[in-house]
């Protein structure tokens, strides 16, 4: 939602995230659940996008964004069902729950199970309040076996309880290689002792 007018848009890591790999002329299995209200179905069969059925008897998570300039407030509207477990001998994998779809268990099992892991905690982070709306809160990850990461301010404080150049550093003692440091449209990149901005 914007000013008085209302989008309605598929979304999320996996659509953004599928899609850009494939245009880098990447294999794509895609594991996420969806229901019969997903509209992107056969976009992405077209587009070679591998989906093992997923499909879930309740429709698909989905959030109402707000959005006022630069910020945005997110409502929870419907929550799809958990993911289970699906090796698919990847070569690497992006972990990117938007909300609560992954388990602490099965966020260790997919870590194991391949030797690069991007990670977009957000999902990890959120809960929502008797409106439905949702804030981050603080969060304990495991964050071994995790070689690259993507957070923006918040989702940095909520897991290390800071937000600033030492609390990026501190995430690097878990093994993660590369940081991406997100804060509205300023991007930066943390590789070893260096920042790139």
């Amino acid at each position: 939602m914007y000013g008085n007018t209302t989008y309605e848009v598929a979304g999320g890591p996996a659509c953004y995230c599928s899609l850009t790999l494939r245009n880098q002329k990447f294999d794509v299995n895609l594991s996420t659940k969806y229901g019969k209200d997903f509209p992107l179905t056969e976009f992405f069969e077209k587009n070679k996008i591998n989906m093992p059925e997923h499909s879930s008897t309740t429709d698909t998570t989905r959030f109402k964004i707000i959005l006022n300039d630069s910020d945005r407030e997110l409502l929870i509207q419907n929550r799809c069902e958990p993911l289970e477990f699906i090796d698919e001998k990847n070569d690497g994998i992006i972990i990117s729950p938007v909300y609560d779809e992954i388990s602490m268990e099965l966020f260790e099992e997919i870590k194991a199970s391949s030797d690069f892991i991007f990670l977009d905690p957000q999902g990890f982070l959120r809960e929502h309040d008797s409106e439905k709306r949702i804030s981050l809160k603080e969060t304990k990850l495991d964050l071994n076996g995790v070689s690259a990461i993507k957070v923006n301010p918040e989702e940095l404080w909520a897991l290390t309880g800071a937000n600033d150049d030492s609390a990026l550093l501190s995430l690097q003692k878990f093994g993660i290689e590369n940081i991406i440091f997100t804060n509205k449209q300023d991007v930066s990149l943390l590789v070893k002792d260096k920042i790139y901005s």
